[in-house]
C-alpha cells in the first residue's frame, strides 16, 4: 500500500490524496460505505500480518 511506503516528499500528498477520497467516501450510501470499510480493514490486517511475519 502506497501510504505505507511514502518517502518523507510524498506523505503530504498522499495525505491530502486520501483525504479527499475519504470525503468522497463520506457522500455515499452506508452500504457502499461498509464495503470501503471492509476493504480497509482487510488491506491494513494483511499489512500488519506482513510486517509480524517479516519480523518474525
Amino acid at each position: 500500500m502506497a501510504l505505507f511506503a511514502a518517502e518523507k516528499g510524498d506523505v503530504h500528498h498522499i495525505t491530502t490524496e486520501l483525504a479527499f477520497q475519504f470525503e468522497a467516501v463520506s457522500h455515499m450510501p452506508e452500504e457502499e460505505k461498509k464495503i470501503i470499510r471492509a476493504l480497509l480493514d482487510g488491506m491494513i490486517l494483511k499489512y500488519q500480518a506482513k510486517q509480524i511475519t517479516e519480523r518474525g
